[in-house]
């Protein structure tokens, strides 16, 4: 039996991560996943992950929610991929301590990466217009993540200043 596309997935944006880390100072944390817990003892989490992001990228707030769905059938996420009770941490989560909350989607048939605003399964339909906030195509082939390109667009689309100059406005400001 083949393995799930989407733990496929989420160990592939784990070694992204870490290549955004080397190049960016990007900081992320995996939450223990509920699922492949022992005897389900992790409850639910909020997300797949809780991000950092350095000084200087594009978002107000620089730490964000996470959640990573992939697909081996459909073309762009559906509303069904995210569970309730991801639903339910996506309103409280977001809401209560006002941190963004992405949804990144890897379609294997479509070889597309999607960012999503993770409000948008909170509420009616999902509307690519209102919604989808960056594609990336040619992401990857089937199951297999372009790893390098990737990491290229999340750089480009969080705005990530290279870490060289990271480093230095932060010692500038801590000495």
């Amino acid at each position: 039996m083949s393995a799930d596309i989407g733990d496929v997935f989420e160990k592939q944006l784990q070694d992204v991560f870490r290549k955004l880390n080397d190049r960016h100072l990007l900081q992320w944390h995996a939450f223990p996943d509920h699922k492949r817990s022992a005897g389900g003892a992790v409850g639910n989490q909020p997300s797949d992950y809780l991000v950092g992001l350095p000084p200087g990228s594009s978002l107000e707030q620089r730490m964000i929610f996470l959640e990573a769905k992939a697909s081996d059938k459909y073309d762009s996420l559906q509303k069904s991929m995210v569970r309730a009770s991801q639903r339910g941490f996506i309103n409280t989560w977001g809401g209560l301590i006002d941190l963004p909350y992405l949804i990144v989607f890897y379609s294997a048939p479509a070889n597309t990466l999607e960012i999503w605003d993770g409000q948008c399964v909170t509420r009616g339909r999902l509307s690519k217009s209102h919604h989808l906030l960056a594609t990336l195509p040619n992401a990857g082939s089937g199951r297999t993540l372009n790893q390098s390109a990737v990491a290229d667009f999340l750089a480009t689309h969080f705005a990530l200043p290279p870490k060289a100059i990271t480093l230095t406005q932060y010692q500038s400001r801590n000495p």
